[in-house]
């Protein structure tokens, strides 16, 4: 080989570190430019997927009007998803908001009961603890509660905008999904070192775990909360909707479910003396319970392709990592994960038989 065709390799070599070099410097900006939105991207990718056959049936209605069908799309979805929970969001800051003005309340008697105990013309042998009652802690008391409340209005102010910034980036990149999405979904198995067959099959895995965790979860979830809710409302439990909302979340965590909610508060009226309530509660969630079990198979199916027990850990860890959010996110890469094992599994089967013998 000649000193020439040695530089020319060299210099071909040295062009190539610097291209991945650039490239992958430049990705990496690019995913942190778009990382304060990775939430609503990723909610918009979801519900892509989930609602594109419907998209496909209404474009075909329409003749092919991709942006028309775009549209009533994301005027649906909003109609299914946002206003529902716009709903249930105002409920619940009506019900807290009750919820604090009775905390409220019982400060005020609190401070009337220590004004009146130190009014007696008898000094009483009060034990220590009625410290409390003195108008210094008091004062101190009302500065913190004072200060809890604009800390609670600012971020409250604060995540009105963002949810509302959030969701118009969600609609906007959904509405190009719904057009682009197939292109970018070839694009991308283009781009992918993968055989075309493991694309396939990472991405049906991608999309029916998304389904199936949608369908699993949200709808499941939302079923048994209600009922639970219900539940609750019968039996005169106060602030209703502030526990519908926290079993809703609970129920959608597998081998959870309404039950860590529901079974502790029948436990507690049933030694509080409220024999009727306590019974007719543990009855309803041990229905809420046998309801789940009998409705969840139904409605996901087979999507999952996943042990009862992979779900469990893929959701409670997402839930745990990511946030609410991560309901989603966590079952989606545990699918991931298994699906590239078994690929491994195949494409180098030979290999593993032969050391395994």
């Amino acid at each position: 080989m000649s000193f020439l065709e040695v530089c020319l390799m060299r210099v071909k070599y040295l062009n190539t570190v610097f291209f991945f070099g650039l490239l992958i410097t430049v990705s990496a900006a690019a995913l942190y430019l778009l990382s304060s939105f990775a939430g609503a991207i990723f909610f918009a990718a979801v519900l892509a997927i989930v609602f594109h056959p419907l998209y496909r049936r209404v474009r075909a209605r329409l003749g092919g009007r991709e942006k028309i069908a775009s549209l009533l799309m994301c005027l649906l979805i909003t109609l299914i998803v946002v206003v529902p929970l716009l709903g249930v969001g105002a409920m619940v800051a009506g019900e807290t908001n009750k919820l604090l003005t009775k905390v409220e309340i019982s400060n005020q008697s609190l401070q009337k009961a220590g004004e009146y105990l130190r009014s007696l013309p008898v000094p009483l042998p009060l034990p220590t603890e009625t410290e409390i009652f003195s108008q210094k802690n008091l004062s101190v008391a009302t500065q913190k509660i004072g200060s809890f409340f604009v800390s609670v209005a600012q971020k409250t102010y604060s995540g009105i905008i963002g949810a509302v910034v959030g969701i118009f980036v969600l609609f906007f990149t959904l509405f190009y999904f719904f057009i682009d999405g197939e292109k970018i979904a070839r694009r991308l198995m283009y781009l992918s070192p993968l055989s075309d067959k493991h694309e396939r099959l990472l991405f049906r895995r991608f999309s029916s775990m998304t389904a199936a965790t949608l369908k699993g979860t949200i709808i499941v979830g939302v079923i048994q909360g209600a009922l639970g809710g219900a539940a609750f409302y019968l039996a005169g439990v106060p602030s209703v909707m502030i526990w519908t909302v926290i079993m809703t979340i609970f129920a959608i965590i597998p081998m959870v479910g309404t039950g860590i909610v529901g079974f502790p508060v029948a436990t507690y009226y049933l030694l509080s003396g409220q024999t009727g309530v306590g019974l007719f509660l543990a009855g309803a969630f041990v229905f809420i319970s046998f309801f789940d079990n009998y409705l969840r198979p139904i409605i996901v199916g087979k999507d999952t392709q996943m042990h009862t027990l992979l779900v469990f850990f893929a959701t409670f860890g997402g839930i745990m990592t990511f946030g609410l959010i991560g309901f989603i996110i966590g079952p989606i890469i545990m699918a991931l994960f298994v699906t590239l094992w078994e690929i491994y599994a195949v494409e180098f089967g030979k290999q593993l038989e032969e050391y395994n013998a």
